[in-house]
């Protein structure tokens, strides 16, 4: 069985004026990082930022060497282009199904498309 693949070094330095949110971030490849902080210390906007779900309104966030967002020059790879994957806290699950079943849901979709 081969190891999974390592993501490769994560750069992240970007702000948020309404949210009063300066952040940066230097991940190396293989390294494991977990975020901690109270509430309201931004770690929910650091993902969304890695994620695609935000916007900075300056900054630079590189992944594995690839440019996904630089505000400077109006870089930005949309969500479903990032190889950044964020599970959030809310279950959203369907609730008639079990687990598997709504796992194998996205599968299936995934599956099909052309």
């Amino acid at each position: 069985m081969r190891p999974p693949a390592l993501v490769g070094a994560v750069t992240l330095a970007a702000s948020i004026a309404e949210r009063g949110t300066d952040l940066q971030l230097a991940v190396e490849p293989g390294q494991v990082v977990a975020v901690l902080g109270s509430n309201g210390a931004g770690k929910s906007t650091l993902l969304s930022l890695l994620s695609g779900l935000l916007h900075p309104d300056t900054g630079r966030i590189t992944l594995d060497g690839q440019v996904l967002v630089d505000t400077s020059t109006g870089t930005w790879v949309p969500p479903h282009r990032r190889k950044v994957v964020l599970l959030a806290q809310q279950a959203l699950l369907f609730p008639h199904l079990t687990a598997a079943e709504n796992v194998m849901l996205g599968l299936v979709k995934v599956r099909r498309k052309p």
